[in-house]
Parts: structure tokens; C-alpha cells; sequence
């Protein structure tokens, strides 16, 4: 960590950026004791990279966080990532909303995730993006029937199926590819 410490001027921001997330990574995963003061170092460092690094190294920093059960701080990078997200960006805002809808759940916060699912399954919406539409309504399908919500779980998944039957018959309406022959060859001996 003496490296962090190095104020010349032949370390570049992003670099810096890049080792106080490792180091943020590996106080996590070592369960060393955690200094507040890299996170802070960090947050200033991330004001100085491009916002889609510094949203990629939050979102390496969540993931770490959250796979090492710590799970209200995974919650509260989930909460970072969602405030430095582009509100203009569909996508980028629906995946915060469902990063946040994942850690909520894990707390056992119901009504977080009833609101970041809602957010997610709206800004997916927005995006035009099947795919990820398909993933935030089968996660809201998922919980809902994990509480016991059958009809709203019915009502994701049909959604689901709808969205999953128009994208074959586009695939099934597309002009068929020219089909294509083996040429057969003789193969030698063996010896």
C-alpha cells in the first residue's frame, strides 16, 4: 500500500484508481481490517478517471464485497454505483437497479427490492433491450414467488414468454441462410 502513497506525477489517475480498488478488493477478501480511508482515497480518485472506469472498478469492488457475504457493504457499493450511474442511460441504470434489487434481497430488505425490481423492470423498458428486460422480469418473477406472490410471478413469467416468442418468430421470419453441402473425401489408409 506504500505505492498509494507515492504523490509523483508519473503515476497516472487511472492507475491509481485501478490499485486503491485491488487494495479496497483485498481487504475483503483477506478479511483484513478495513480502512476507511482507501474508500475515501478511492471515491477522490474516481472524481479523476473517465466515469465508465471509475464505474467499473465500483462495480468489481461490489462484486468482491458481495461474494464475501459481507452484504451491507455490498449493498451500500450498490448504492454508490446507482448514484454515479447516468440517469440518461437506460441500460446502465436498469443493471444498478437490479445490482441493488440482489444486495437488498440478500439483507432481507423486501420492500428495497420491490422498488429497485420495479425501477429495474421500468428502465429496461426504456432501453429497448430484450434481453435485459427478460432478466429483470424473471428476477421480479423469482422473488415474487419466493414470498409467496404467485399471481405477480405468473404475470412476470407470462410477460417472459411473450417477449421469448416474438424474439422466434423474428428468428423464424428472417430469410433462411443458403444451405450449405459436405464435400466427401476419401480418407487414406491407416497404416
Amino acid at each position: 500500500l506504500n505505492c498509494l502513497r507515492l504523490e509523483g506525477e508519473n503515476i497516472n489517475a487511472e492507475t491509481r484508481g485501478q490499485w486503491l480498488s485491488k487494495a479496497i478488493q483485498l481487504e475483503f477478501i483477506t478479511d483484513a481490517p478495513k480502512a476507511d480511508s482507501l474508500t475515501v482515497a478511492f471515491d477522490a480518485q474516481a472524481r479523476q478517471i473517465p466515469i465508465d472506469l471509475a464505474q467499473e472498478l465500483r462495480m468489481e469492488i461490489q462484486m468482491i464485497v458481495a461474494s464475501n457475504g459481507n452484504d451491507a457493504e455490498g449493498l451500500e457499493w450498490a448504492q454508490k454505483i446507482l448514484k454515479e450511474t447516468d440517469r440518461l442511460d437506460a441500460s446502465s441504470m436498469a443493471l444498478a437497479q437490479l445490482r441493488i434489487a440482489n444486495a437488498a434481497q440478500r439483507l432481507h430488505r423486501p420492500l428495497d427490492v420491490i422498488i429497485a425490481l420495479h425501477e429495474g423492470v421500468k428502465e429496461a423498458r426504456l432501453s429497448k433491450d430484450d434481453e435485459l428486460l427478460l432478466e429483470a422480469l424473471r428476477q421480479r418473477a423469482d422473488f415474487e414467488r419466493q414470498r409467496g406472490n404467485e399471481s405477480e410471478a405468473l404475470t412476470a413469467m407470462l410477460e417472459v414468454d411473450e417477449i421469448n416468442i416474438r424474439l422466434l418468430d423474428e428468428l423464424q421470419s428472417k430469410p433462411k441462410r443458403e444451405i450449405q453441402e459436405f464435400t466427401e473425401r476419401i480418407l487414406p489408409e491407416p497404416d
